[in-house]
């Protein structure tokens, strides 16, 4: 926990540095803008490859994006379920059968660890990437100019953005309106449904995945440990990798 409040107290004063440097007379710039805990850079250099993209098959692009209404409104269902099921669990006698569905912040170091903390960034970067790119190219199948694209950074996390024209997204018909908001959606699931796809197949671990790994045996790496558990007793720490556990005077190794 002190590390979890050195490390957000580090963030928080990196942040401020940040603004008060933004905010010199001689030095002070409008992008990227600058904010308490936030920053964003706007471009218009990716209108034109969003455009791009957009008008090759856009009869396609146009049922993918269907699909992506459908899509929208099953997470929507899927959310009310959920927190349906938790405010019932919140009234419900605490030995009811019903289980909650837990929604927990990412705290670094509290319910992340920081060694699993840049692999959460990275994947929160290509979700968001994805998810933007999406709405920007749904956005210019439906004739919806863009104002601008660009990428934010919010206290440590990285994302993009794209911003529709507002009066030009007016014009455009509900049905539009709605491919729109349902692409970004959309695109996040087939993400995953590939990576699932690419895990389950027989060839697709071993080919595409597994060469980025050490594949020979070298213990159980150690990435985090309770406080007042025997290991942490023990002096095992995140970091080591235990290669054998001794037993009755016998070593016998990890394989």
């Amino acid at each position: 926990m002190d590390d979890s409040i050195t490390f957000l107290l580090l963030i928080g004063f990196v942040w401020i540095i940040l603004i008060g440097i933004s905010r010199i007379s001689w030095f002070k710039v409008k992008n990227p803008e600058v904010g308490l805990g936030f920053a964003y850079y706007r471009t218009l250099k990716l209108n034109n490859i969003i455009s791009r993209i957009a008008s090759r098959g856009g009869f396609l692009w146009r049922v993918l994006w269907d699909i992506g209404i459908i899509a929208g409104l099953g997470i929507l269902f899927t959310g009310l379920v959920v927190f349906s099921i938790n405010i019932i669990m919140f009234f419900l006698p605490k030995t009811s059968d019903v289980t909650p569905i837990a929604v927990t912040p990412v705290i670094p170091g509290v319910t992340i660890s920081f060694q699993t903390l840049p692999y959460f960034i990275v994947a929160i970067m290509i979700a968001a990437l994805v998810h933007e790119f999406a709405h920007g190219i749904a956005a210019r199948t439906e004739k919806v100019t863009l104002k601008s694209t660009g990428l934010f950074v919010f206290l440590l996390f990285f994302g993009a953005f794209v911003e529709p024209n507002e009066e030009s997204l007016k014009q455009s018909s509900n049905r539009s309106k709605m491919r729109i908001m349902g692409a970004g959606g959309l695109a996040n699931m087939l993400v995953v449904f590939l990576l699932l796809v690419i895990l389950i197949i027989p060839i697709g671990f071993p080919l595409l995945i597994a060469g980025l790994y050490q594949t020979a045996p070298s213990g159980v790496l150690v990435v985090n440990t309770e406080a007042n558990a025997p290991a942490n007793q023990a002096g095992v720490v995140p970091g080591y990798v235990i290669t054998g556990i001794e037993a009755d005077g016998e070593f016998f190794e990890i394989f």
